[in-house]
């Protein structure tokens, strides 16, 4: 069991608050952004997040390329990845101006956090979505 940081925790909770109440983010968006950030949390093992520098970025962008999910165990999916990549950099960044880490995390090393373009492209095409032929949109008019 990894050890637990009072001060993370209670910085992840502040965070918390602030996406719901100064952003308005809904609550499945605040549900992912902390599920985003445990997953940082566990790969830290209950260091602290003041630590942060960027071979710890790098190192945790290793982990997740080699991570499996839970249930089949396949590799995780590229928008998986990134997902937890934005919504992490979105959090230190955010902590980077915080009081006490101001002088502790700086925003270069967060850029290492950003997702290849490979995969970000990835994320962002489009799934091809079925659509009627002709003859099924004929048939449809004809009907009407």
């Amino acid at each position: 069991m990894a050890k637990r940081s009072n001060e993370n925790l209670r910085s992840k909770h502040k965070y918390l608050v602030w996406l719901k109440d100064a952003r308005g983010l809904s609550e499945a968006s605040i549900d992912k952004a902390a599920a985003s950030i445990s997953t940082y949390e566990q790969f830290l093992d209950g260091k602290d997040f003041r630590g942060f520098h960027a071979e710890r970025a790098r190192a945790f962008k290793r982990h997740l390329s080699k991570a499996k999910t839970r249930g089949p165990g396949k590799p995780l999916s590229p928008g998986t990845i990134n997902g937890i990549l934005r919504d992490l950099m979105a959090f230190l960044n955010w902590l980077a101006d915080q009081q006490g880490y101001k002088s502790k995390i700086h925003r270069s090393d967060i850029a290492y956090l950003s997702p290849d373009r490979k995969s970000e492209t990835a994320r962002r095409t489009t799934c091809w979505k079925p659509h009627p032929s002709q003859a099924q949109d004929r048939a449809l008019l004809s009907q009407m």
